[in-house]
């Protein structure tokens, strides 16, 4: 059994891969460490590409259908052999060291379910790393408030939530799952990932279930990747499985009245979809009320 295993799921990323892939080896060289990189069906010439980059500690794989993120990391996990899987994003970039000294750490603090660390994204700003649960307030504030707060703002909030670290380890309810680590024995306790969840908050519910188990979330108080963050939004598509998941995510926590959710979670949708033709907004907002 190695120490990790890195579990990168492809989906027509085929160049952004290749760099995270790159990175991995780079500095897991030298440690006990095998790269899952999963092709989650793409049905372009990804996987026939990414084949030609197996080695001793990087195995690829395609899966029969594109069943989503969580479905994606866990087809991974069942070929990995890691006492520890590390998820992390096809557009990210490891920095050195880091992650080998978050195994260490999570070695002798066993309490701990998952971690992640600090992050940038592609033009070098801090992202917010740490995050509560959703509730109907953070719900309400997401909709209503954020939407006029200014991105300054909002952008403050990310460098003070980096600086607030000061260099130690904190609890948090929930981190991204663009760069989790966890031990397999808590992955395999919780069950894995939820497959309900096709894209959007499966990570947060996936802590939800983590927590509920008795373990901490946490975050490693260095800088230790660049997430490229893609800038998808906007499209129908996203708006759809986006808000399919929250509508999912809320009913599962039982977080409050669940029309009065449904209802903020449609007003999201509507102004997610700002540049998308009114009939096509109606469309999305009668599939989610089906949901």
């Amino acid at each position: 059994m190695v120490t990790v295993s890195v579990i990168i799921v492809n989906y027509r990323t085929y160049n952004l891969t290749v760099a995270a892939i790159n990175a991995v080896h780079r500095v897991l060289k030298g440690y006990s460490y095998e790269l899952i990189v999963i092709d989650n069906h793409s049905n372009d010439e990804s996987y026939d590409r990414l084949l030609a980059l197996t080695d001793a500690n990087t195995h690829i794989y395609k899966t029969p259908k594109n069943g989503g993120f969580g479905y994606g990391n866990n087809y991974g996990v069942c070929r990995s052999s890691g006492k520890y899987l590390f998820f992390l994003n096809s557009d990210t970039i490891l920095y050195d060291h880091v992650l080998i000294d978050m195994i260490e750490y999570m070695k002798s603090h066993t309490e701990i379910g998952v971690m992640s660390c600090l992050m940038e994204n592609g033009d070098g700003a801090p992202l917010v790393i740490s995050h509560r649960f959703e509730t109907l307030k953070t719900l309400f504030l997401q909709t209503i408030i954020k939407p006029i707060v200014p991105q300054k703002i909002q952008d403050r909030r990310a460098k003070i939530n980096h600086l607030s670290y000061s260099g130690r380890v904190t609890d948090c309810d929930w981190v991204s799952g663009a760069a989790m680590l966890m031990p397999r024995k808590v992955f395999d306790l919780v069950g894995g990932w939820n497959e309900l969840f096709f894209m959007y908050m499966e990570d947060e519910e996936l802590c939800f279930r983590i927590h509920k188990s008795g373990y901490k979330v946490v975050v490693y108080p260095r800088l230790g990747l660049r997430h490229l963050i893609g800038k998808s939004g906007g499209s129908s598509f996203v708006a759809y499985e986006k808000y399919k998941s929250s509508k999912l995510y809320f009913r599962m926590v039982k977080a409050g009245p669940i029309f009065l959710i449904n209802f903020l979670i449609y007003l999201q949708a509507w102004g997610y979809m700002k540049k998308i033709g009114y009939r096509t907004k109606i469309n999305v907002i009668k599939r989610l009320i089906k949901v």
